[in-house]
């Protein structure tokens, strides 16, 4: 069964005119309380993990990889202040994959060190 033009509703949206050429009136906007979305400046991160909690999850993790000759290792980069997972290799201890990179925790490094403050590169409010 076929609806006729009359079951479609007015388009809305900026410039959207009605039949008769009169701009049309803008659907009703929904109460902030009603099935709104937080603004992410407004959400909460989760609280961390309690270290016993994340032992317990590394030590479960590195089980699963002994078999490939793997382990995982998490640290806390110095410089940035940035979480680390590094996968190694248990024969050898080198790095095979690394979470932020090193590129990316020099480049978080620097842009530190450009921060309001710490002399910065542009100072937007001077």
């Amino acid at each position: 069964m076929t609806e006729g033009i009359d079951a479609i509703g007015p388009v809305s949206g900026i410039g959207a005119v009605d039949v008769g050429g009169a701009p049309a009136s803008a659907p009703p906007t929904p109460s902030p309380s009603v099935g709104s979305a937080v603004a992410p400046s407004q959400q909460t991160a989760p609280p961390p993990p309690a270290p016993a909690t994340l032992d317990a999850a590394l030590r479960q993790i590195n089980a699963k990889l002994s078999d490939s000759g793997r382990a995982v290792e998490l640290r806390v980069d110095a410089a940035t202040g940035l979480t680390v997972a590094a996968v190694l290799s248990t024969q050898t201890g080198a790095v095979i994959q690394q979470f932020p990179s090193e590129d990316v925790l020099r480049l978080a490094e620097m842009l530190n060190g450009w921060a309001h403050g710490k002399g910065s590169l542009l100072d937007l409010i001077a």
